[in-house]
């Protein structure tokens, strides 16, 4: 990449330097002087670079956007290394992720990186062209108790009509895996010019991360896996949500908590319940009747974030009495909100797949787990429809590498627990593992200074605790 001439000149006023000014620019990027809320002054460098749908091919038919933040220059020379902030979702935007960090915090965000941060948008989501949105309710009944047999057909009927959507604009769909995004981020760094990585990924992100790892190991230089998802870890195990209600129990001071769930699930197969919702400016009154699924469903979602987590006991006490009006109000809000975004999502996640052995426990666990397998929900019981290739067991075999890595998973982490970490860290000979107490799936990694100050240490060379300790949980 090659700067043209300097086309910024210094604002006259003061209140225009805390205006986006742009510093220089070419048809595929531009570089604009920004300043954060802290005042301090960094260079934002947006982009794209063109990729072909698979690399065997030659015609570049996709564009891949890109950002990358400076705190030391408005061009950073070549050869140099920087770090690479993958989202998660999978879909979720990685442009975004970056530039609201650096707006945000600043001479925090450089003291944490100290040196440019880079961000992408993964191929089909953001910026990214083409862009496999297609927003499509799933438009399910709310006169009978939930169930994946209740709503096969008219979740079928919109995967179809997504694939149609996308057929017609001559998108090839099985393009959109793990393989061919991670291929991207190396067109992203070579657009760039720097020689390698570190890399950071978060969630979906940690699986990426651990696929470029794989395929172009000499530009990774350290990883920093946050909820790591390893190549065999896309579908998650019912028995992992177990755990962390058994661990939310312990910590609520809640032992019967596992025997409490299981009687309301067990009253609501016998006897589903209809709940009654009123009228709002947007919409009429009606009912939405409730039934295990529809529990089950709502608990693992909860389960995501530390901040609905803790509710979950107080909410099946309600439930134990015999009151489901404010669960019946979620459901509710839920049926009438799933929909069918992005194709990308499910695309990525049912072409990761699952080896057989993994698939066989997870049918095995779901039978006898307190949630079933409502956190496969609900791509995992549309994979028959989205019929989409494997990746294969190549694909999914151990990252083998000696690089340094850093791994922070939370102990109330059903989606990516800290069994996911011991399970990679064996083949990662400089892994090391740091269980984040009092965390569930969604824990902030840039606020929380313990969290940063851990990160940080590790990107010194120096040893990180293998534990941390968040506040304590509110339990209402």
């Amino acid at each position: 990449m090659h700067l043209t001439r300097r086309t910024f000149f210094p604002a006259a006023s003061a209140a225009l330097l805390f205006q986006p000014q742009v510093f220089a620019a070419t048809e595929n990027w531009r570089i604009t002087q920004m300043t954060a809320t802290d005042g301090s002054i960094y260079w934002q460098t947006e982009g794209w670079v063109d990729v072909p749908a698979f690399r065997e091919q030659r015609d570049a038919k996709f564009k891949i956007a890109f950002v990358r933040i400076s705190f030391s220059e408005p061009a950073p020379k070549p050869k140099r290394s920087a770090h690479l902030v993958l989202a998660g979702g999978p879909g979720e935007s990685g442009v975004s992720l970056v530039t609201n960090l650096a707006k945000r915090a600043g001479k925090a965000a450089f003291d944490l990186f100290g040196g440019d941060i880079v961000g992408m948008d993964q191929r089909g989501t953001g910026r990214s062209s083409p862009n496999l949105a297609v927003n499509l309710k799933y438009d399910l009944p709310l006169n009978e108790p939930g169930s994946v047999d209740a709503w096969r057909a008219p979740m079928s009927e919109t995967v179809i009509l997504a694939k149609a959507k996308i057929k017609a604009q001559d998108i090839e769909l099985s393009a959109f895996n793990s393989v061919e995004s991670a291929w991207d981020i190396d067109a992203v760094r070579r657009e760039l010019g720097y020689d390698t990585f570190t890399v950071w990924g978060r969630s979906y992100g940690s699986h990426l991360a651990l696929a470029y790892l794989r395929q172009c190991p000499a530009a990774v230089t350290k990883l920093v896996l946050i909820g790591p998802e390893g190549p065999d870890h896309t579908w998650k195990l019912p028995s992992q949500f177990d755990a962390a209600l058994f661990t939310l129990a312990r910590k609520a001071g809640y032992p019967s908590l596992e025997k409490d769930i299981r009687t309301v699930l067990s009253r609501l197969a016998a006897s589903p319940v209809t709940v009654p919702i009123a009228a709002t400016p947007a919409t009429l009154a009606t009912n939405v009747t409730i039934g295990t699924f529809d529990v089950q469903l709502l608990t693992a979602q909860a389960m995501g974030d530390s901040r609905s987590l803790v509710a979950i006991p107080a909410a099946y006490a309600r439930m134990l009495r015999g009151e489901f009006d404010q669960i019946g109000q979620l459901a509710f809000m839920y049926r009438r909100a799933l929909s069918l975004q992005n194709a990308m999502k499910p695309a990525m996640d049912i072409m990761s797949g699952a080896s057989k052995e993994r698939l066989a426990r997870i049918d095995a666990e779901a039978s006898q787990s307190i949630l079933g397998n409502a956190a496969g929900f609900p791509d995992y019981q549309m994979q028959d429809v989205w019929k989409l290739p494997d990746l294969g067991d190549a694909f999914r075999a151990p990252v083998v590498s000696d690089i340094p890595v850093l791994i922070l998973a939370g102990d109330l982490d059903p989606r990516t627990p800290i069994q996911n970490a011991r399970d990679i860290a064996p083949d990662l000979s400089k892994c090391k593992i740091v269980e984040v107490l009092n965390a569930s799936h969604n824990f902030d990694v840039f606020g929380l200074a313990p969290v940063r100050a851990a990160i940080k240490t590790f990107l010194a060379g120096l040893d990180v605790p293998s534990q941390l300790t968040l506040s304590a949980l509110n339990f209402p």
